[in-house]
């Protein structure tokens, strides 16, 4: 696989009013990622960023609202993650279990163990 060198981090004041920290101003990817923030005056953050669609990186100095937007942009795509994940894993963990039930000799309707049933 052949890698692309990093860029040198920009810095940037940011514009991201219009489209949030986590849309990348190279490619337009929603997949931006924080690598790291600090407190950068009273009420704003430096931010270094990372893309992964097109390894873009860059700093940004965000004030304390556009970074909590960013902050529940992060918390939405990884519910959205979980959520895909669980609709990914779901079907072939209950193939899984019904392949094991079948060989232990229980019928597929009863997936319980018999310490669950009541």
């Amino acid at each position: 696989m052949k890698q692309t060198p990093m860029a040198e981090p920009r810095i940037q004041t940011s514009t991201a009013a219009s489209t949030g920290l986590h849309v990348c101003p190279a490619c337009g990817s929603d997949l931006v990622q924080p690598i790291s923030w600090s407190p950068a005056a009273l009420s704003s953050w430096q931010v270094d960023l990372r893309c992964p669609d097109c390894e873009w990186s860059g700093r940004a100095i965000a004030p304390q609202d556009e970074v909590d937007d960013y902050d529940v942009a992060l918390d939405e795509g990884a519910r959205l993650l979980n959520q895909a994940l669980v609709t990914a894993t779901t079907p072939a963990f209950d193939t899984e279990l019904h392949r094991l039930l079948s060989r232990a000799g229980r019928p597929q309707g009863e997936s319980r163990l018999p310490s669950q049933r009541r």
